[in-house]
Parts: C-alpha cells; sequence; structure tokens
C-alpha cells in the first residue's frame, strides 16, 4: 500500500512540477514539447507497469470463477432475447 501510495505522490508531484515550470514560464516551449512527449508516453506507463507487477492476487477457485461469469452472461442474454422479442415486434 505504502508502495501505491508513494507512486501516486511521484506521479502528482511530476506533474505538480511541470504545472509550476509551464506557470513560471522561464522554460522554452520546444523544451516543454518533448517534457509533455516524454512524461505521457514513457515516465508514467514504466510507473503503471512497475505497480502492476508488484501486485500479488489471491488464490481463485477458478472454476467457481467461469460458472459465475458465463451463467451471468447467458441470464443478461436470455432477458435482452425476450425483453427485445416483446417491445420489437417485426413484421
Amino acid at each position: 500500500m505504502s508502495s501505491l501510495i508513494s507512486t501516486i505522490i511521484g506521479v502528482f508531484g511530476y506533474i505538480f512540477l511541470g504545472f509550476l515550470l509551464k506557470k513560471i514560464d522561464i522554460i522554452p516551449e520546444k523544451i516543454f514539447k518533448y517534457y509533455n512527449s516524454i512524461s505521457f508516453n514513457f515516465l508514467l506507463p514504466i510507473a503503471l507497469l512497475t505497480n502492476f507487477w508488484s501486485i500479488t492476487f489471491p488464490k481463485l477457485i477458478v472454476y467457481e470463477l467461469f460458472i459465475v461469469f458465463f451463467s451471468s452472461g447467458i441470464i443478461i442474454f436470455i432477458l435482452g432475447f425476450f425483453i427485445s422479442k416483446k417491445f420489437l415486434i417485426l413484421k
């Protein structure tokens, strides 16, 4: 949990640093374009990937998950079929 909080603080600190540098207006626009490109296309995805790698998922019973997932999908399909058949009568 502390790793997640430190990553969030780091990301928002990076955004706040960019905001302050833009507000002070001492850095040329060309450098800011590179800064934005690197931060959104490289640094932020790396921060997300490193947090995803550190997540440990609980043990799940796979067959029960499949039964719940597919049975709910089948129920929604059947309900949608009968509701559409009642309200969308094609002649």
